[in-house]
């Protein structure tokens, strides 16, 4: 019978198993679907420059009533999408608007378009929402870029969840054994060291190394770091 693995292998797994179970905001984006872009803007000049801006980035507008019906139009579009949102002046009272969003769970990328805004309010927004902002009389003229840039980065975010969904289910194959041997395969230990870490043969050793990569569906545990690696960066 073999023994139990060593605190540090158990530390080392846990470790490994919890950065693959956390959740990583977004969905991949759907092919076929355009990318939309919501806003809650009531000026009629500012929607129609969106709508201009939209065409000009191949996507769509999808007018909402206020912020919060804006997000969740962006939230649950199943392609790629960002909010946008105007202001003549940009003060200090967005700051907690967007703020409030992300709190709520909001993960999609967003765009200010402002005449004005101070530094402090900027520094303040991006700082805690990660907003991207277009300040000055031609901000409007530039949204078309920023908007392919935007769902650029939320197709990226997408891809990289289902990425992370697809190794959570993977992971959750394995069984308590399956799982010493991944953490000590991604350490680059040989059959033969696995097998004496573990108090195991090194034909079950074997064993666990194949039933480990079958379950990851992946030819070698190179693979597996691959993937791993594009979901973390």
């Amino acid at each position: 019978m073999g023994v139990y693995p060593s605190r540090d292998v158990e530390t080392e797994t846990r470790c490994f198993v919890r950065t693959l179970v956390e959740p990583i905001p977004g969905e991949s984006r759907v092919a076929g679907k355009p990318a939309v872009v919501a806003s809650a803007s009531s000026d009629s000049d500012e929607v129609s420059a969106i709508e201009a801006a939209c065409t000009g980035s191949g996507a769509v507008l999808r007018a909402a009533s206020d912020l919060g019906h804006a997000a969740r139009i962006a939230g649950e579009s199943e392609s790629a999408a960002c909010l946008v949102v105007c202001r003549k002046s940009a003060d200090s009272a967005i700051v907690p608007e967007l703020a409030a969003l992300r709190e709520s769970g909001f993960q999609r990328p967003m765009l200010v378009v402002a005449e004005r805004a101070d530094a402090e309010t900027v520094i303040a927004c991006i700082s805690a929402t990660g907003v991207v902002f277009l300040i000055g009389p031609d901000a409007i003229r530039r949204l078309p870029s920023q908007i392919r840039a935007a769902h650029k980065k939320d197709a990226e975010q997408r891809q990289k969840a289902a990425l992370s969904e697809g190794a959570r289910n993977s992971i959750r194959k394995l069984t308590p054994r399956e799982h010493d041997v991944l953490g000590l395969m991604l350490r680059g230990s040989c059959n033969k060291q696995i097998a004496a870490e573990l108090g195991l043969s090194v034909k079950t050793v074997e064993t666990h190394r194949s039933r480990v990569l079958h379950k990851l569906g992946v030819d070698s545990i190179a693979e597996f770091a691959h993937l791993l690696l594009a979901m973390l960066t």
